[in-house]
């Protein structure tokens, strides 16, 4: 699941400061996840308690357990679900309106849809 949540996050556009429109260009976007969250999201993958390390590190281990306690809760959030559920329903409702603006007025097909 974080695995995927990283990959994932190479994707998703992020907005510049002072800018009006979200930067949307693949590099562009690699390269500012990779200087902001993706060590905390990378730290949690690394399985280090299989590696040999004496036994007075053990205690760093659960700080990596509470790393990806709080990353299983930002992915789990249902308002973030919930938000990109909205935006992928928004976009597919504006196509539909820009390919035919009368289903934008439909007001019995909009009924049975919230139905």
């Amino acid at each position: 699941m974080f695995a995927v949540s990283i990959i994932l996050r190479f994707f998703v556009d992020y907005y510049e400061e002072g800018k009006q429109f979200p930067v949307r260009d693949f590099a562009a976007i690699a390269i500012n996840y990779l200087k902001t969250d993706f060590i905390y999201d990378f730290i949690p993958l690394i399985p280090l308690q299989e590696l040999p390390l004496p036994r007075d590190y053990a205690r760093f281990f659960y700080i990596i357990k509470v790393m990806r306690l709080f990353n299983g809760f930002k992915l789990l959030n249902v308002e973030h679900i919930m938000a990109y559920i909205k935006k992928f329903y928004r976009t597919k409702v504006d196509r539909m309106i820009q390919s035919d603006f009368t289903v934008g007025e439909d007001i019995v097909r909009d009924n049975n849809n919230i139905r």
